[in-house]
């Protein structure tokens, strides 16, 4: 989903095809009901933004096919497959899509999921990575460094701050020892006595590291104290590059404070959720660009959101992030920063990267760049014959589990991005 299906628009209807409708669809075509129904899916996968020719839309080395070659683009045939199975596999609702079109603002789909064996729902923020010519030359090449707000400089208040530590196994335990009603996350729940837990950076109830403050909502970076990456890599301060920032919160300080912005929309979305299923699992997740943005998000939002961290606690499941190829846009500080939120049980994170991709290698260590987490997956290059290219046909094992036969564009003259950041990478260096 981080990768591929969320690059279509993830509307509130997406998942609309439920099993009597894919069954209908496979009825009488003489294909097998996936690949009926992932053929009848891909004629509607649709996304606002378009990809340059230097960066085609791609999956393998197949590239998109224009609309009008819908009916035949293996990239839409491959991802309506996945949609097909994801929707099967977790019965997804679609509490928010959004995609503002403004400025650098990416989109940003926020999932309700239902696995088969699980009482409670897993609600799944997933950015889309890079698409369009400015996330390349705007968002991803931004070399410099911003710091981002934190409770000193928002107004974030005094006292112990929630952790789900000692008391994880006591369901609906309370910071403070007292059970919580299982009414809503927001301290008006009908009927319980326990308080929020309060804000602050003092340490843990049972002599953990501390967990990190909270500042209000609406607080905002300071732009003029952006430097180039290397001056603020050691800087005591998280940081994310300004590009990072704009993209996730808004692509102004106006726009961040207005409740249309996606930072404000993704908030939004995950608190109402969030009431309604309180021991809801988070995951937040994204794909190159998305990963480095989810990162931002899940920073933001434990900083941020008492409702959410009110939820870790009475759940006893931290927040979830899953990057995927996601390039280094942090310093060492906001690097250190989720360590402690993982130590204080507030998070769990993992960036999965394929061992000769490029991507998570930018900025390099020697530029200042930083990875957000600790937590490392790295996978080796798949062994099996790849898809055809350059409008041929070819057939392979994850070809043929999206309907066989796939067709794709030419090839562009340029490889896109991978080329141009090792060709920056090696420019630097000399």
């Amino acid at each position: 989903f981080a990768e591929h299906i969320v690059m279509n628009d993830v509307h509130e209807n997406f998942f609309a095809f439920g099993s009597d409708s894919l069954a209908s669809r496979g009825s009488g075509s003489g294909e097998p009901l996936p690949t009926a129904a992932a053929r009848s899916v891909s004629r509607g996968l649709r996304c606002r933004e378009a990809a340059p020719w230097w960066a085609p839309d791609k999956v393998g080395e197949l590239s998109q096919l224009p609309p009008s070659q819908a009916s035949r683009c293996g990239v839409r045939l491959r991802r309506a497959a996945w949609a097909v199975g994801f929707a099967r596999r977790w019965s997804p609702e679609v509490l928010d899509w959004i995609d503002t079109g403004v400025g650098t603002e990416k989109a940003v789909s926020i999932l309700r999921l239902w696995g088969a064996d699980e009482a409670e729902p897993t609600i799944a923020v997933a950015f889309r990575g890079s698409k369009g010519a400015q996330d390349y030359y705007k968002t991803d090449a931004n070399p410099f460094l911003v710091p981002l707000p934190t409770a000193a400089a928002g107004g974030g208040s005094g006292g112990a701050s929630p952790r789900a530590g000692s008391d994880r196994g006591r369901s609906g335990s309370s910071p403070g020892g007292r059970v919580a009603d299982s009414g809503g996350v927001n301290g008006s729940a009908g009927g319980g006595d326990a308080p929020l837990p309060r804000s602050g950076s003092g340490a843990s109830s049972d002599g953990g590291s501390p967990s990190p403050p909270l500042y209000p909502p609406t607080a905002w970076v300071d732009e003029s104290a952006a430097r180039f990456m290397p001056l603020l890599t050691h800087d005591p301060r998280p940081c994310a590059t300004l590009g990072a920032w704009r993209a996730y919160a808004g692509d102004s300080p106006t726009r961040g404070a207005s409740d249309a912005s996606p930072r404000q929309r993704v908030r939004r979305a995950l608190e109402t959720a969030l009431r309604q299923f309180p021991r809801s699992r988070v995951v937040i997740t994204g794909h190159s660009l998305g990963g480095g943005l989810a990162a931002v998000c899940a920073y933001d939002l434990l900083c941020s959101s008492l409702p959410l961290r009110y939820a870790i606690e009475r759940s006893g499941a931290p927040l979830c992030l899953v990057t995927f190829a996601g390039p280094r846009m942090f310093n060492k500080a906001f690097f250190d920063q989720l360590a402690v939120m993982e130590e204080t049980d507030l998070l769990r994170a993992l960036r999965v990267v394929v061992v000769a991709d490029m991507i998570p290698r930018l900025a390099p260590r020697w530029l200042g760049g930083w990875p957000p987490c600790r937590g490392k997956l790295t996978l080796e290059s798949p062994t099996e014959a790849p898809v055809a290219a350059n409008g041929g046909v070819g057939r392979s094992a994850a070809g043929a589990a999206a309907g066989g036969i796939l067709e794709g564009g030419p090839a562009p003259a340029l490889a896109g991005w991978p080329l141009f950041a090792w060709w920056w990478r090696e420019g630097l260096r000399l």
